[in-house]
């Protein structure tokens, strides 16, 4: 049992004791492994390349590490938090950056965390996907495990870029954070990263961890990673080479002294010693930690043996009532090992080493890593942690103010968890200005136009100094030297001024976009990037919370523009406009809720023509609603686009409608229709009579794709959306969705029924479910006592 990290998390079902363990499995065999899991009682919660995460009876940890299949079975590394209207944004100027209206529109933050709370009003409007990657049977909740940090680090990333969206990601165990970061690259469009929490003991310091390389992935596919240098500098870590000149085997931490006090400074408390040293990824050195008290008594230790399987670590968790300290033995080394040991709980060691104290993936060449200065003196926070990495390269990056007041931490939200996702709000403003921007460069023009702290930057303390937003923002527009303004005056049909309503400008040949909101005038400036390329402007009326059924347009196209020079629209007057209702339907005509709409309204100048739209999701009657009726109030040639709703497999895809020219009110549906095959059939019981109301699932042989329908009253079922060229099997459960599921009434309660080629849609005809009798199952020990609570699975089969 490793014995290199922080104690499994334990829960009990009955008499059985269950803990979180990760088992690496030799070479090859990593599928035998993740059944030896089963086989002893446990599940698998989640696997990568050769490791697995697994629940297990305590009581099976030792066998599954005996197994030849297993390497070794350690406990799972927990993350650590990097913590100790934000005050910190006039500290890197982010007020002149909204000023000039950039505020993370058209951008996404995925923020990484240990909790959240996203039902909290300072960032549930920001929030537009949510994972729990602890709870894989339960991801869409996300419960606030580990108090407020997730929700602190979120709303600091919220006001620092107002109309960002925000994805919030939960991860506790290295195994999650590799699945999460799988998730934010295949299936989010996030922008950038932020992630206020790190690691001990799961690599090398020098940049090159696995977490390093996966988190690589993620940056060379297009997305910056802004996290947390730790919180390690004061007292929190120590580095040493080892010494034992008197050669009994024992580190001598200085001169003579041969032990660390590291008592708490309370005289009791939690002490939780992660120790690592250079002989990464498995070491063939043996060293060992000891914990003794006063009087030279062994209280803890973890004496790991390192024989070229294991890692080079060590962890002692151990809560103290008297003094102790830690000890460094050579049980079977050359004795030329460089140590890191990280101190986290109570834990007070006598000897420190600020260097090189920044933790995992902080020390990874290609995130940007981010250090604390408290927002009232700018003055570098002493427990920030400082490089360089064990490789010599310089760290942090950038430091972010803390020590700042949000709802989460009204008394102050300290540490770096804190500069982190101001840092990462800057980089979303950064890419509102420019979504081209690379992670490189996102990172060096941060870097170039931080504000000196010490005079003496680029250092390992300050790294280039305090993040600037005003000079990052202008860096980014240096690369648009010949700036232009589009200006005018809207006025509502009514001759009214519209006010407070913003105007955008989009550009028709990349991502970017600009936007600014009328005056009590009516007037509008938008200072746009300019270049080759050409802009569309467009008004829209108020937010989508607030549409008036006002009989001027919600959505309309002003005029279509050249970018390499400024415009003037002058005095533009809304025409008349009507109401466009659009309902969603799909193929039998029944109304499709939360279904993606898109209007567009278009201008036309010469031969050219460009639009502008607004968004919105269908009600529970399939009709679209954007203000306090449904409806949309237009003029003029529109589109409609509908999508199928977030998350549905069941449509094909989109579904567009001709160009209408709304000159009175106007009613379009949009069919949604289904995608792929179905596989129909009927099913009965032994005496021919309907099983109705009964589960039916159809899954995939290849690809585990599945979609669960029931019976209808007549026995009938239908699924649709299979995705054709796959085998799939056709399987029954009695009572599906019943209180009563699974019922002893002599008829089978699962049972399969086919299996099929889906090429196009598929009847199985009446399937019969057989008269069943009772399967009795006892599970017992090796030594004939029952086991209670074991894990068991039923399945059926079918020969066709």
């Amino acid at each position: 049992m490793d014995s290199s990290e922080n104690g499994p998390s334990a829960d009990s079902v009955g008499d059985t004791e269950f803990v979180q363990v990760v088992v690496r499995a030799a070479s090859g065999r990593s599928d035998e492994a993740a059944r030896l899991v089963g086989t002893h009682g446990g599940d698998v919660r989640t696997r990568h390349e050769n490791l697995v995460q697994a629940r297990v009876p305590a009581s099976a940890v030792e066998a599954l590490g005996v197994s030849p299949a297993v390497e070794f079975v350690r406990r799972p590394r927990e993350a650590v938090a990097t913590d100790v209207t934000s005050e910190g944004l006039s500290n890197m100027d982010v007020g002149t950056v909204h000023g000039t209206n950039y505020t993370g529109e058209n951008t996404t933050v995925a923020v990484v965390d240990l909790g959240f709370d996203v039902t909290n009003p300072e960032i549930a409007d920001q929030v537009v996907d949510w994972r729990n990657f602890s709870s894989p049977e339960s991801p869409r909740t996300m419960a606030n495990e580990s108090g407020l940090h997730g929700t602190g680090t979120a709303e600091l990333v919220a006001e620092t870029a107002p109309n960002a969206s925000i994805i919030a990601v939960k991860v506790n165990y290295p195994l999650e954070l590799y699945d999460a970061i799988d998730w934010i690259k295949n299936n989010t469009s996030a922008d950038v990263v932020s992630m206020s929490v790190g690691w001990y003991n799961v690599g090398p310091l020098d940049g090159s961890a696995e977490m390093n390389r996966e988190i690589r992935t993620s940056v060379e596919s297009g997305t910056p990673w802004v996290v947390s240098a730790g919180n390690e500098a004061d007292g929190n870590h120590w580095n040493g080479t080892w010494s034992n000149p008197d050669g009994d085997q024992w580190m001598n931490f200085r001169d003579s002294d041969e032990r660390m006090n590291v008592t708490p400074a309370g005289g009791s408390g939690t002490l939780r010693t992660a120790i690592s040293w250079n002989d990464w990824p498995v070491s063939h050195e043996d060293y060992d930690a000891i914990l003794v008290n006063e009087s030279g008594d062994v209280v803890d230790f973890s004496v790991t043996v390192q024989n070229g399987t294991q890692q080079p670590t060590e962890y002692i968790y151990h809560y103290a009532t008297q003094n102790v300290y830690l000890k460094l033995r050579n049980d079977d080394a050359n004795e030329s090992a460089d140590f890191d040991v990280f101190f986290r709980g109570s834990a007070d060691p006598e000897y420190d080493t600020a260097a090189r104290s920044v933790t995992i993936p902080a020390t990874g060449p290609r995130v940007i890593t981010v250090g604390a200065a408290y927002y009232g003196t700018n003055e570098l926070e002493d427990f920030s942690s400082r490089g360089p990495t064990i490789d010599g390269r310089r760290k942090p990056d950038v430091v972010a103010p803390d020590g700042v007041s949000s709802t989460a931490y009204p008394d102050g939200f300290y540490g770096t968890s804190a500069a982190t996702p101001h840092t990462a709000g800057v980089a979303a403003l950064m890419l509102d200005a420019d979504p081209t921007l690379t992670p490189a460069e996102v990172k060096e023009r941060l870097r170039s136009s931080a504000v000196p702290l010490r005079g003496t930057e680029p250092n390992n303390r300050t790294g280039y100094g305090l993040v600037d937003a005003d000079g990052a923002i202008r860096s980014v527009e240096e690369r648009y030297p010949d700036r232009v303004t589009y200006s005018g005056s809207v006025s509502e049909t009514d001759g009214d001024p519209a006010v407070n309503d913003p105007v955008r400008a989009y550009a028709l040949d990349s991502s970017r976009s600009h936007s600014n909101a009328t005056d009590a005038a009516g007037n509008f400036s938008i200072d746009a990037s300019g270049g080759n390329d050409s802009y569309v402007l467009g008004y829209y009326q108020g937010d989508s919370g607030s549409l008036l059924d006002d009989g001027s347009p919600d959505l309309q196209a002003l005029d279509l523009v050249n970018g390499s020079s400024s415009t003037d629209l002058g005095d533009v007057t809304l025409p008349q406009a009507h109401v466009l209702n659009v309902t969603v339907v799909d193929e039998t005509g029944t109304p499709v809720p939360n279904a993606d709409v898109e209007v567009a309204d278009f201008v036309h100048e010469g031969g050219d023509h460009a639009y502008v739209s607004h968004s919105a999701e269908t009600d529970a009657d399939g009709k679209l609603v954007v203000g306090a009726a449904a409806g949309i109030e237009l003029s003029g040639d529109v589109r409609v686009m509908a999508a199928p709703p977030d998350g549905s497999s069941r449509f094909a895809g989109a579904n567009y409608s001709d160009v209408i020219d709304v000159q009175s009110d106007t009613n379009v549906t949009l069919t949604l229709n289904g995608k792929g095959a179905t596989v129909s059939g009927r099913v009965t019981d032994a005496d021919e009579n309907p099983s109705a109301d009964d589960g039916i699932l159809v899954a995939s042989d290849a690809t585990g794709y599945l979609e669960v329908v029931t019976t209808d009253k007549t026995g009938r079922f239908t699924a649709t959306g299979v995705e054709e060229g796959d085998p799939y099997s056709v399987g029954y459960f009695q009572n599906w969705s019943s209180d009563t599921a699974f019922p002893e009434d002599g008829i089978a309660d699962i049972y399969t029924l086919a299996r099929v080629n889906v090429t196009g849609d598929v009847d199985v005809g009446t399937r019969t479910v057989p008269n069943a009798s009772l399967l009795n199952v006892r599970i017992v020990d090796e030594s004939g006592d029952p086991v209670t609570d074991a894990p068991s699975r039923w399945t059926t089969t079918v020969w066709d």
